[in-house]
This record gives structure tokens, sequence and C-alpha cells, in this order.
């Protein structure tokens, strides 16, 4: 009779890299040995001490071994200007130590006996050995390699790729881990990835996943963030304004939480004063929301908000609105969508706005993977339960990746321009096909009344000849 047996979960060693746990399936596991490969200038020595100095931030006892390319010395004033390098550790919980190179071109179990050594004098429980594969005998590597393999600790060993776009396959085969770290130039920006191709007894994330380097070392973008609780949809769905009673009776009542709207419209059509209308109405009514944008500073978002009398700063004063801007930044769809993420569990958000689609394509790294980043981004935010907005030129790609869509027009006419708005596509829910005229004046957006001869004649300080009606004036 089989009897059933109760493994306990494995056992793992964090990161400290933001992200990296994520790919990893929660850590390095315990005990193992990490190949850490790529070429020159990928990262692998700051990534490989971020672990190396999280692990004696908690206690366990590290040392870093660098081979007769690079001494500890200059490994010390590369790396002391990240703020992860803390000095107070060094030669209390992270060792630096030099294999010379008359040690590394001599007998292979001289250098094994040296690491050895100093796991024992340390009790070490983490060892870090850096290489250049070029400079070492093939006799030692391999030797290294399994020696590591067996080692009862946790261990990394930094390899650099040769040829330039394989890692040794005889590290790869006896490694529990591998980190493969990679950098391409597209259109002249440096794309850094970070795969792991292979980690013993744990599910890691698959794919590519988008990597930036800053003052506090390496930050992993996963590609497939950790799966969310997927919010039900209530039958009939909730409804959130607009911010205009006019269009929400042509969205047939307002717009559906979690629902993907898309106003699509020419450059100076009103998108930008009808999504600060949908966020300072709906945070009136304790519904917080994070706008993301992606051509223009805050302050000039929330300047023209305030000079249309939304009070948009008191709700961001008031932690109920967030105005982040990514204008003339490079970024990958991965950080994009796990900045969107962080600002919406931050904030609790129910609503965000992205302004604008056009934007984002510029901010993404070289101009690539605009539908890939937004049917991501909307498909998180909407399992989540959030309402998007996002404002953006006509695309029928777009179109196909949202639920809802309000198209703008600038129209000439005879004697002036005039501006039209129409529900395109709803969905989950009925909605007005009418054909209405619109003004942004001093007040916002202003939706005509069936009858345009009032309207029109300028009696209520809308649109007067062939004057401009997006004219946004500032209020006392």
């Amino acid at each position: 009779m089989l009897t059933s047996v109760t493994v306990p979960p494995p056992q793992q060693l964090p990161t400290g890299v933001p992200g990296l746990d994520d790919v990893l399936g929660g850590g390095l596991p315990e005990g193992s040995c990490t190949a850490i490969v790529g070429d020159p200038g990928t990262g692998k020595t700051t990534l490989a001490q971020q672990i190396l100095f999280t692990a004696a931030a908690s206690g366990q006892c590290g040392v870093y071994f660098a081979g007769p390319g690079e001494s500890p010395s200059k490994v010390l004033s590369h790396q002391q200007q990240l703020s992860f390098f803390d000095t107070g550790q060094l030669d209390h919980g992270v060792y630096l130590r030099r294999l010379s190179h008359s040690v590394v071109e001599g007998d292979p179990t001289r250098v094994l006996a040296a690491i050895a050594h100093h796991i024992e004098a340390r009790q070490a429980a983490l060892v870090v050995v850096d290489l250049v594969q070029a400079l070492t005998p093939a006799t030692l590597w391999k030797d290294l390699v399994f020696y590591l393999s067996r080692c009862p600790i946790n261990s990394i060993l930094i390899a650099d790729c040769e040829p330039l776009d394989a890692p040794p396959s005889a590290l790869l085969s006896a490694a529990d881990s591998v980190l493969w770290l990679r950098q391409r130039i597209q259109d002249e920006i440096a794309l850094h990835t970070l795969q792991a191709p292979k980690v013993r007894g744990q599910q890691p994330l698959p794919g590519l996943h988008s990597v930036r380097w800053t003052w506090d070392g390496l930050q992993v973008f996963p590609r497939w963030p950790l799966v969310e609780p997927r919010v039900p949809r209530t039958r009939p769905p909730v409804r959130l304004t607009s911010g205009n009673d006019e269009l929400d009776g042509l969205l047939g009542g307002g717009i559906p939480a979690g629902d993907a709207l898309l106003v699509e419209g020419p450059a100076g059509s009103g998108k930008s004063v009808l999504a600060a209308e949908f966020v300072a109405a709906n945070g009136r009514r304790d519904e917080p929301s994070v706008v993301l944008l992606f051509e223009e500073l805050p302050d000039r978002f929330l300047d023209r908000a305030e000079a249309l009398g939304l009070g948009l700063e008191r709700l961001v004063e008031g932690g109920m609105v967030d105005v982040l801007s990514f204008r003339g930044r490079d970024l990958s769809p991965d950080e994009v969508i796990h900045r969107a993420r962080q600002a919406v569990q931050q904030l609790g958000a129910r609503c965000v706005v992205i302004d604008s689609t056009v934007g984002l394509e510029l901010a993404l790294s070289g101009g690539r993977g605009l539908g890939d980043c937004l049917w991501r981004l909307l498909d998180t935010l909407a399992g989540a339960g959030v309402t998007v907005w996002l404002n953006g030129a006509a695309d029928e790609q777009l179109r196909a990746i949202v639920d809802d869509v309000i198209q703008l027009r600038r129209v000439e006419r005879q004697w002036c321009v005039e501006h039209e708005l129409t529900v395109l596509e709803m969905r989950s829910s009925s909605h007005s096909r009418e054909i209405r005229a619109y003004a942004v004046g001093e007040h916002g957006v202003e939706l005509a009344p069936r009858d345009l001869g009032e309207w029109r004649s300028g009696s209520n300080g809308q649109i007067v000849g062939g004057a401009d009606p997006l004219t946004i004036k500032r209020t006392a």
C-alpha cells in the first residue's frame, strides 16, 4: 500500500532584485548553483552583487572571488557607487577575494582549495565566482562548474558567453538555475533583457523580461506579471460617469465599470479635456484615478484642469488622483505595464487615463510594441475591474482591443469650424448613435442641443463665426 508523502515547499533565497523573484518562481532555490551568463557589459557582476549584499543584509555571509581580469579593488571602485553596495558589510558579511593569475594558470585543485578554504573559514552561505572565461583554462573551468554544482551552499558562477550568442553547454547542464542577460541595439537604443531558461524544482516565468539599470542596480520587469484575482463583472454593469451628463446619456447611462474606452480624434479635438472631466467627476465620487501622461508634464495637465474649474489639484492633494508623466522616456512595454500596475495598487485606483497612444508609442523603446503593450495592459487592468480611458488617434487595431469607442471629428463648414462627437461602439451596452456637435469653452466640453440655432449664434459663449471653439480660457 502506497502512503502519501507530504513534500515541504522548497526553501528559497530572495535575490533582492526587484521583479527577479517573480521571474524565478519565488527566488533562488536554497543550496543551488546559479549560472549568470551573458555578453560583456550586460550587468552580470552587478546582478550577482545585488544578490550577495541582499544575503548579507539578512545575516548570511558571502564571499566574492574576482579573477585575474578584475581585482577586488577595481570591483570596489566600480560597484560602491550603487545604492545596494553597503561598505559596512565589507569584511563582515561580504568578503572580496582575488584569484591571482598564477593560481588560475596553475593546478585547478589550488583554485578549488582556495575557494573551499574561504568558504570554511567564513562559514559562508553564498559564494560568487567571477572569472573571465577567455582567461580561464578549459580544464579549470570544467572542474569549477562541477565543483560549484556539488557545493552544499548557494553558489553563483558568472560566465561570458563564448561564442557571444551561446553560453557554455557544460555550464547549462550542471547549473541548477540559469540567468541569461542580453543586450541588443534597436534604433540606437540599448535594450536589456533577462531570461531564466532553467530553474530546477520551480516554475520560472517564460520569455524575455525587460531590464533597467539605475543607481539602485538592476530592476526586472516580468513580461507576464503574476496573475491577480480577476474581478467578476456585475449584471447589469455598474456605470461610471464620463463627467458630462449629455455624454453619459449617449453612452446609455455612463461607462460600464471595467471597460476600456477609446476616445479617438485629431490633435486639439478636446480628448485631454474630456479625460480630465472624467477623472475629476469620479474623484468627487470617491473613485480614485491614475493619469498616465506620455505627451505632457503633470503641471500643464493640472493647470488646464484648474482653468476649467475641475479642482483636480485638490483631488491630488487629497490622495484621490495621481498624475504621472513619462514624457521623453525610453520604456519597454513590460516597464509601462509594471509602472501602471504599481501606481494602481498604491492608490487603490478604480480608473486609469492613458493620454495618449501617440505619446506612448514614442515612449516605447524604438517605437515598437504599442499593440502588444496595450493589449497586455488593458487585459491586466480590466481584469482587476479598473476602468480605462484611452486617448488616441483613429486606429482600427486599437478599436479591436477596447470595449467602447467615442469618435471626435473636426468638421469645416461654410462659416465656421465645428466639432462632432459620436459613440461608435459599446460591446456590453446599448447606446445612442446620434452625432452631436460640441465645443470646449471656459467650463469644459459642452454638447450642443439638438436645436443648434441659438447655440451656433454664440449666445451661450460657444462658437461664433470662424472662432476656434477649442480655446480654453482661465477662469478667475
